[in-house]
């Protein structure tokens, strides 16, 4: 079977720029020649394509480095490793994968039944390493996926797994704190509180003023538990639910720097 081919792209402009993506069918990059590009020196990717990519009905087109191109997805998000680059929230959905996968199953189907038919065994094999290259960008689009949480436009966004975890959680407090914990890095929880100012919780000892949490973000994680809690959902629960599990952290590191019995030895 010809193999279906998928590249790794480095968009040119727009908010993603700079940012990869794997696993975009050569077939959407116009005037891809295959050949042509093995033949490019691999320092150079400044050789700037077309992709047309489809977004809900309609296509649209990009501008785009081609950085490099397998029949293996795992080769190309190795690749990004190696580049130390950041994966773009512009992905394409499992299922618009499957269908590529699936339409070029269907192409060498019709051919080979023109054929002879004593290679049926090859078919097979083939017809395996289909499925297994699905299943491997399924599993990579659970982990990487990015999901807009918030309104419409908010651009604040979590993989499918984070999302999946949250929305799993039994109430609106803790799928709250576990949206918290996936949006903000650690240092910056460890210094901060909702709305900043002084910890009011009691057994809190840190001395100075606590930074407030990007609003952006609090407000597109708010709206997304609102809309999954509308019977329980308070505002005052929900500022408690950081406050407390900030504090937590906090009791944590500060447990974690005081000096054991060994160091006193």
């Amino acid at each position: 079977m010809p193999k279906a081919y998928l590249a790794l792209v480095k968009w040119v402009g727009g908010k993603y720029k700079d940012s990869f993506t794997p696993g975009v069918p050569v077939s959407w990059i116009e005037n891809f020649d295959r050949k042509k590009f093995d033949n490019y020196n691999k320092d150079n990717d400044e050789i700037i394509y077309t992709v047309e990519w489809k977004e809900k009905k309609i296509f649209k087109k990009y501008k785009v480095n081609v950085i490099m191109i397998s029949d293996k997805m795992s080769e190309l998000e190795n690749k990004i490793k190696i580049l130390d680059g950041d994966v773009s929230p512009k992905a394409l959905k499992p299922n618009t994968l499957a269908q590529y996968y699936l339409k070029k199953q269907k192409l060498f189907d019709d051919d080979e039944n023109e054929k002879e038919n004593d290679i049926s065994q090859q078919k097979k094999k083939s017809t395996k390493y289909d499925i297994y290259n699905c299943y491997c960008l399924i599993v990579y689009y659970i982990v990487f996926l990015k999901i807009e949480i918030g309104q419409p436009g908010s651009d604040v966004t979590v993989t499918d797994l984070q999302w999946t975890t949250a929305i799993s959680r039994g109430s609106y407090k803790f799928m709250s704190t576990s949206l918290v914990m996936s949006l903000f890095p650690m240092n910056v929880l460890l210094k901060s509180n909702y709305k900043g100012g002084k910890c009011k919780i009691k057994k809190d000892e840190t001395p100075q003023k606590l930074t407030a949490l990007d609003t952006r973000i609090v407000d597109a994680i708010k709206y997304s538990v609102q809309r999954k809690f509308k019977n329980t959902f308070t505002l005052v629960g929900f500022g408690q639910a950081i406050n407390s599990k900030l504090h937590k952290l906090r009791s944590t590191q500060n447990q974690s720097k005081e000096p054991s019995d060994q160091d006193d030895i």
